[in-house]
């Protein structure tokens, strides 16, 4: 009787994924990130904020941009468009006065992201946050560093 395929050849070319990135995000990686992300906003808050909290908010708007677009989170486009602003307005202020902290209207919108950053991390599958972030990696190692963001913006809001 002659043998059945081995599930290696089955289907040639397939990569079998280990069962871990089919789960969710371990709790304690969830809560490592969240409370990272919240240190880096709380740090730009203070008067001595510095370069890498602020690296780390623009990381962690551009993490939750592409879980977004992926599927993962109740948000639209203008909060990411309006942070993104926000965090660019932010380091043009530090590279002038060496103040690297965001203001009240910044900050605001930054707790926003932060919300929806954490309830992405809580229910992400593993693959897609590691999708997420190879993305990011691979659009930061680009000439130029295009935003995935400001590709997407929306149409101006027209007055009424």
């Amino acid at each position: 009787m002659p043998r059945s395929k081995s599930r290696k050849t089955a289907h040639p070319g397939r990569v079998r994924l280990p069962r871990q990135v089919l789960l969710p995000l371990p709790d304690t990686y969830v809560r490592g990130q969240s409370l990272a992300s919240h240190l880096a906003l709380a740090g730009c808050g203070a008067a001595d904020g510095n370069q890498h909290s602020l690296n780390e908010l623009i990381r962690i708007t551009y993490l939750a941009f592409l879980l977004w677009e992926a599927g993962y989170g109740d948000a639209d486009a203008q909060l990411f468009f309006d942070s993104e602003t926000a965090l660019d307005t932010a380091v043009v202020r530090a590279q002038q006065n060496a103040s690297w902290r965001l203001e009240e209207t910044e900050a605001a919108l930054m707790k926003r992201v932060l919300r929806l950053y954490d309830e992405q991390l809580s229910g992400v599958p593993t693959r897609s946050f590691l999708m997420a972030e190879a993305r990011l990696g691979n659009l930061l190692s680009k000439a130029g560093n295009a935003s995935p963001i400001s590709r997407k913006a929306p149409s101006p809001r027209q007055s009424v």
